[in-house]
């Protein structure tokens, strides 16, 4: 199924260093927000793999903004407002240096659709989306490090389909699937360390970049991170339905309703992994007509989910009052 002719040494070589130097770092790391450790060398990494200057240069840039805004917001929270404003300037640096997506699948057909003008905006929201799907994941020890490690692998295993052939892809893919499954061992439940603003920004921007590099996968990533980027529009969605501003923090996200029902967090990391897992195989198998079925298939019974443990938790409530 998988051409593995296309896997080199060098592939093997950066999914070790990646894996290797971040996990340990952090076995001397001594402070809680630990995140920068795998954007670093997902950074550093990348930047060797590409060998391309102007990519390079937004990489590095991106990577620059989210530390520096993303620690200073780790020590004290900034407004939403000021989040998306720097979130939409590190999407829009990365998309001025050339992290684009120039089309998609078609799918109704053959071929692929290109997006001309609307390139530029349709990435920039892309990434924007992908940073606030992460950073809301990121609500439970090392849920958003292992469905971000996932859609790295998944994005891997798609590059090396013989109908693929996409080596820059596969490159990217494994030095994030390194980085962030390192990470994961610290991470997971009982966690030693936490993605913070800056780990959970970068695994975002960072898968969004992977997806969209060279076109095409954008459908794929979707898929297999179908349960943090749905999840986010179903909590936007009730914010508004509640006459809430989007962006204001609440309990809304799944996470958090499992949570609240009794569930303990390994439970809702090995449930979410087996789900983003599942969906990652069928991601590779599937042609892009297929994927956008099983995506409504997904949303739609992430609905009816989200719907029974409202009336579960309204039920609760109402017994207790009795």
């Amino acid at each position: 199924m998988f051409d593995l002719r296309l896997l080199s040494a060098s592939h093997f070589i950066f999914l070790l260093l990646s894996f290797a130097v971040g996990f340990a770092v952090l076995l001397r790391w001594h402070t809680k927000f630990a995140g920068i450790i795998p954007a670093t060398v997902a950074t550093i990494l990348s930047v060797v793999f590409l060998g391309n200057t102007i990519l390079s240069v937004g990489l590095l840039l991106a990577y620059a903004v989210i530390v520096i805004v993303g620690r200073a917001d780790e020590k004290e929270p900034l407004s939403p407002a000021a989040q998306l404003f720097w979130q939409l300037l590190v999407s829009v640096i990365l998309v001025v240096c050339g992290w684009n997506i120039p089309y998609v699948s078609n799918p109704l057909g053959s071929g692929v659709i290109e997006l001309g003008a609307l390139s530029f905006p349709l990435t920039v929201a892309w990434i924007m989306l992908m940073m606030n799907a992460m950073n809301w994941l990121d609500g439970v020890d090392g849920l958003a490090a292992l469905v971000g490690s996932i859609g790295f692998i998944t994005l891997a295993a798609v590059s090396a389909l013989p109908a693929t052939q996409d080596t820059a892809t596969l490159g990217l893919a494994l030095v994030g699937a390194g980085a962030f499954a390192g990470f994961f061992l610290h991470n997971a439940p009982p966690a030693r360390f936490y993605l913070g603003t800056v780990g959970s920004w970068f695994l975002g921007a960072f898968l969004a970049l992977t997806a969209a590099f060279g076109g095409g996968k954008v459908a794929t990533a979707t898929l297999v991170l179908a349960l943090p980027v749905l999840d986010a529009f179903f909590v936007i969605g009730q914010r508004l339905l509640s006459r809430q501003k989007p962006w204001q923090g609440d309990k809304k996200h799944l996470h958090f309703r499992l949570a609240s029902l009794g569930w303990k967090v390994p439970h809702i990391v090995l449930a979410s992994g087996v789900v983003s897992a599942t969906l990652g195989v069928i991601a590779v198998t599937a042609q892009t007509r297929e994927k956008l079925w099983v995506l409504g298939i997904v949303a739609l019974f992430l609905l009816l989910t989200i719907l029974s443990l409202l009336y579960l938790t309204y039920a609760g409530r109402k017994t207790a009052h009795r």
